[in-house]
């Protein structure tokens, strides 16, 4: 299993340097079509793993299935912000991925719901910016360092259960 992780790794380190040298000679990212052609790659990745024998049983395959898009996108995300300079939990509102997690962040934080989750996660945030920060942070830009959070909790989270789920099967 581990050498799917690496090898769907190895192929969102290669997809944000091509997005990183596009982003910096100004052209237009087609984020639909990127998207569309990683999740094929990372399909015929699998799909030539799994026909290679390199999984012990089909448990394995679904597993690495599930979590193909959470690493590529964690991977690709820290990798492109790194190249750009960029703070890792920065996430761009120009594609559809990054601004759903920009708008439940923004959901979460502006509801006036009184519960547990949303006191802590107002508590976490302003200890977050002031330990980051001396200066205060626009509303958008807190919605979108939020956002990220939630994507790389939500992400992490998801390639956790599948690999608890591959242990499981086994």
């Amino acid at each position: 299993m581990l050498i799917g992780y690496f090898s769907i790794c190895l192929l969102a380190i290669y997809e944000a340097y091509i997005d990183y040298r596009t982003i910096i000679s100004h052209k237009y990212v087609n984020h639909v079509w990127e998207w569309c052609h990683r999740a094929v790659m990372s399909a015929i990745i699998v799909f030539i793993l799994a026909k290679l024998g390199v999984f012990s049983s089909w448990a394995t395959v679904i597993s690495l299935a599930i979590a193909t898009p959470p690493i590529f996108s964690i991977v690709h995300r820290v990798t492109l912000n790194s190249l750009r300079k960029l703070n890792h939990f920065y996430i761009s509102p120009s594609n559809i991925y990054d601004t759903c997690w920009i708008s439940i962040a923004k959901a979460i934080k502006t509801t006036k719901i009184d519960n547990p989750f949303n006191k802590t996660v107002r508590v976490l945030l302003r200890l977050d910016h002031k330990a980051f920060h001396n200066k205060p942070l626009s509303m958008y830009y807190s919605y979108m360092r939020f956002g990220a959070h939630l994507a790389y909790t939500v992400e992490l989270s998801v390639v956790f259960l599948a690999y608890c789920f591959n242990l499981y099967m086994k």
